[in-house]
């Protein structure tokens, strides 16, 4: 809905995180969930393209891992999970939806940006892009987006509360 309602991930604060990121809302959980995963990827996708050409707000470099990350792993995370637990535990697979679609794409970022080090290195060792390997970028990344994921199920569960699932156009 954010995205629909022209606002997007990272029009929400987004405070820096260790290892060179930064943590912020984006409403993949809620998005997944009314839409689907391939709306949800191309929606995002826009949103980080959009970001990049005319805010200046991640690059054109970061692009593509913003939009496989959120739009396409975490927005089939979050429509997956939700598919699953929907029938038995709605108001859970509501929850679930939006704190696993987070912590999916919060672990494909963690994962990125730790392998950079060893991908991408001079000869002598030396990282030459992202100098923090997986130790730190895992914790660094998952630990603060538990938090996150929380608020995000919270929110998913709440804005589906408010508005209605069958209102919000739901894929049931």
């Amino acid at each position: 809905l954010r995205v629909a309602g022209g606002g997007g991930p990272r029009s929400t604060p987004a405070p820096p995180l260790p290892g060179g990121t930064s943590v912020h809302a984006s409403g993949v959980g809620l998005l997944a969930t009314v839409f689907g995963p391939a709306a949800t990827f191309a929606s995002l996708s826009l949103v980080f393209l959009i970001q990049a050409l005319l805010l200046g707000q991640g690059g054109i470099t970061a692009l593509p891992l913003g939009a496989l990350a959120l739009g396409l792993v975490g927005g089939s995370t979050a429509a997956g999970v939700h598919r699953l637990l929907r029938g038995h535990l709605p108001r859970t697979a509501l929850f679930l939806a939006g704190a696993g679609g987070t912590l999916a794409a919060a672990t494909v970022v963690a994962v990125a940006l730790g392998l950079q080090p060893t991908l991408a290195h001079r000869p002598d060792g030396t990282p030459l892009f992202f100098p923090f390997g997986l130790s730190v970028t895992l914790p660094a990344l998952l630990l603060p987006h538990l938090v996150v994921g929380a608020a995000e199920g919270t929110l998913t569960v709440l804005a589906w509360r408010a508005f209605g699932g069958r209102a919000l156009g739901s894929r049931q």
